[in-house]
Formats: C-alpha cells, sequence, structure tokens
C-alpha cells in the first residue's frame, strides 16, 4: 500500500467517526429543541423521531412500511407506535375498507416535532449543497462514483 492509499484509508476512517459525532450532536440538538418546545414532553428517542418522521413524510402508512423504510423490525416498530400514541404524539386509524388495516398520522404534537426535525435535515442539506458547489461537475461525478462505491462496501 503507497503513501495516498494509507491515508484515503486514515480520512475514510476518520470520516465515519466525524460523521457519528455529528449525527450524535445534531440529533442531540434537536432532541433539546423539541423539548425546549414543549414542557410536557420529557423525552423522545432517536428512534421516535424517525418513526415520527416517516408518518409525517407519508399520506397513508403503517408498521410494515415503517418497518421496511426504517429497517426495523416489526416487533420494535411496534414498540416504539405505542409509546409514541402514550406520548400522544401520533393515532391510529383503521381503513374504511379493509378493517384490519391500522394506519398511523401525526398528532399536532406530533407534526411540530416532524417540522423541527425536517427543518434541521434542510438546514444540513443547505451546508452540504454549499461545499458540494465549490467543485466542477467533472469533480461531483468522480465524489458521487467514490460515495455509491464505499456504500457499496459497507453493504458487502
Amino acid at each position: 500500500m503507497n503513501r495516498i492509499d494509507k491515508e484515503i484509508i486514515s480520512e475514510i476512517d476518520t470520516l465515519f467517526v466525524k460523521s457519528e459525532e455529528r449525527k450524535n450532536l445534531v440529533n442531540e440538538r434537536i432532541l433539546n429543541e423539541i423539548i425546549k418546545k414543549n414542557c410536557d414532553l420529557k423525552d423522545i428517542s432517536i428512534t421516535e423521531l424517525h418513526v415520527i418522521s416517516c408518518i409525517g413524510n407519508e399520506e397513508e402508512i403503517n408498521g410494515i412500511k415503517i418497518s421496511e423504510k426504517i429497517g426495523m423490525t416489526r416487533g420494535g416498530v411496534s414498540k416504539v407506535i405505542s409509546s409514541l400514541i402514550k406520548k400522544e404524539l401520533i393515532t391510529s386509524y383503521k381503513d374504511d375498507v379493509n378493517k384490519k388495516k391500522i394506519f398511523y398520522k401525526l398528532t399536532p404534537l406530533g407534526e411540530m416535532i416532524n417540522e423541527i426535525h425536517n427543518d434541521k435535515h434542510e438546514e444540513r442539506n443547505r451546508k452540504l449543497i454549499n461545499r458540494v458547489n465549490k467543485y466542477t461537475e467533472q469533480e461531483k461525478e468522480t465524489i458521487l462514483k467514490f460515495i455509491k462505491d464505499i456504500q457499496n462496501f459497507l453493504s458487502e
């Protein structure tokens, strides 16, 4: 392995660590902002936040669809759903035709939480786009190819 290969691997390792640290920091900020805006809400987990986002960003969604979208077991989703219903962040309703089908929707408080979550993601996306726009279209194509290669590597 030559010097540049070693440096690339080292930088990728650093990127993974910093990415995880950043994700945790951003999630903590989102949770703190949510809790600050609603004194009645004592806590909310990152998983609950992702389920809220999943429900808020879909027209009709059930537990199976949530499970598929966030890569969580149906049993795990069921536990999170129960917690969110108790916290009055979501409600359930049955399909008009097939009464066995249960769907979920956000309550007004759940909508507020989803809005905060989406705003933080939009803010992050704007910052990322500003970074990416420093590169030429050809460089962007190379970056995209590299990112996809790394994602495929991580999926192996």
